[in-house]
């Protein structure tokens, strides 16, 4: 509603799409891959953002209904102020969980939950070697279809917003 929004925003309204390239930020600013600490530093200038970040790394994460990696984790961010209030920050993956975490189970000589991981023929497994050892496997997207889209919609904004990159490996074949 009207008043839900001033309530949160105040008067300001409008949309802006800016880089942090536009901003005279100073040598305060954080990485502009850091999109965390991006958003709470947009946050302190009073400013909602959206981040869509596309990692340029090999391939670690199979569409929903895929076999074979063809994303990064390509995070997902939002910072939303909230005038006397803690705000909202929303910082996410769009894999099922951090490639980081597969690396930490793999190094204690654990397993992953089922759901998580793909092996290097395209079948689940809950062996984390697969994502950190070759012949990798691929994370999967959490959410099936609905990360899938949101990871798609990451590396298509996060090239285009930074200047047109993306990943460009050609997938290993398999569906």
């Amino acid at each position: 509603s009207e008043v839900g929004w001033r309530r949160i925003f105040g008067d300001r309204r409008g949309f802006h799409v800016l880089s942090l390239a536009d901003l005279d930020v100073g040598p305060e600013a954080p990485d502009a891959n850091d999109d965390r600490r991006t958003a709470v530093w947009l946050l302190a200038e009073g400013l909602v953002s959206v981040h869509f970040v596309n990692v340029i790394t090999r391939p670690i994460v199979a569409p929903w209904g895929g076999r074979d990696a063809r994303f990064g984790t390509n995070p997902f961010a939002v910072g939303i102020p909230v005038p006397g209030r803690e705000p909202v920050i929303l910082d996410m993956a769009t894999s099922v969980i951090a490639q980081g975490k597969a690396r930490v189970a793999h190094n204690k000589g654990e397993t992953l939950p089922p759901g998580q991981l793909l092996d290097d023929r395209g079948e689940p497994t809950t062996d984390p070697r697969y994502g950190v050892v070759e012949p990798f496997g691929a994370l999967r997207t959490f959410g099936e279809h609905k990360g899938y889209g949101l990871a798609l919609v990451c590396e298509l904004l996060g090239g285009a917003l930074a200047g047109g990159l993306t990943l460009h490996e050609p997938g290993s074949g398999r569906q």
